[in-house]
């Protein structure tokens, strides 16, 4: 068995480095003819890249030719000709030198006018329920047929005024309704001053502000202290920017049950703090109640 074993190793360390000799300039081989195609590749496009420039050279060369030799044509022409015949040969370079600056200055005023911007915004969310809705064209409109194609779902009453003849502002009447989803649409032919119609995007959606949320609360769920304040924070100010002795600071935000007497007050215009003057039974749970419908 030792007998075997040795001449099994001594026969394959030869057979081993022969075939990573093998391997390996299998390996180069592959890397050189790589190498190979893609100078080749390189070289053709090279060529290519050379010939459509001389191409591109030639063609110019060509025409610049041509245009020169016309123009000295017609410099000599006009020379020799007689004052009407001068006139008839500036006639048409004229002409066309008119015709391209009117199209320069005016054929923007042609192009079909479009909404540019809105607000509220399109597809956007928490809107004033006092909000004017304003829609902003790029160019200006015949404002009385604008008007006749606004229409707005759900509907409302409300007036229409114009900053220019660019900018749409519509009023509604009331507040718009809270948590409400608006489409707004220019309906039919609203045509630009040139009547040119109106083309492309013609509808804003939006929603308006919903119910306050409160994002913030402390205590949480655990054992509170004898005297723990409770505090609860909005999502956006519940009350106006004015002194303590305001009604609305004293109006509670939320309840305590089972109560407990204490004293709150509103910490700027989000927040409200209530501080118990009585100790918190104890092993009892405690819930705090935002009432349903509180306005901000």
């Amino acid at each position: 068995m030792e007998g075997v074993l040795q001449a099994g190793r001594s026969g394959d360390i030869p057979r081993l480095s022969s075939t990573c000799r093998k391997e390996k300039s299998g390996r180069i081989y592959f890397a050189s003819f790589y190498a190979r195609m893609a100078h080749v590749f390189l070289l053709k496009l090279r060529r290519q890249f050379e010939q459509i420039l001389s191409h591109l050279h030639h063609h110019t060369n060509l025409h610049y030719t041509k245009l020169n030799t016309k123009l000295l044509k017609w410099h000599e022409e006009f020379h020799q000709a007689d004052q009407p015949k001068r006139w008839l040969m500036l006639k048409k370079p004229l002409i066309f030198i008119v015709v391209v600056l009117l199209i320069v200055k005016f054929f923007p005023l042609v192009i079909p006018p479009k909404i540019i911007s809105s607000f509220p915004a399109n597809n956007s969310g928490e809107a004033p329920l006092e909000a004017k809705i304003e829609i902003v064209f790029d160019k200006g409109m015949l404002t009385s047929f604008t008007e006749k194609n606004f229409g707005i779902s759900p509907k409302i009453e409300g007036s229409f005024s114009w900053e220019s003849n660019q900018k749409l502002i519509f009023t509604p009447k009331t507040k718009l309704s809270r948590g409400q989803t608006y489409i707004v649409r220019i309906q039919g032919f609203a045509l630009s001053s040139f009547f040119i119609p109106l083309l492309g995007e013609r509808t804003v959606k939006f929603q308006t502000i919903g119910d306050p949320r409160v994002i913030l609360s402390s205590p949480k769920a655990e054992a509170l202290e004898d005297f723990a304040p409770v505090t609860v924070v909005f999502d956006r100010p519940m009350i106006p920017l004015t002194t303590a002795t305001n009604s609305a600071e004293k109006k509670p935000a939320f309840l305590l049950s089972p109560n407990v007497e204490g004293e709150g007050r509103w910490l700027g215009t989000s927040a409200y703090q209530f501080r118990p003057s009585e100790r918190f039974r104890k092993a009892t749970t405690y819930k705090v109640i935002v009432p349903a419908g509180i306005r901000s």
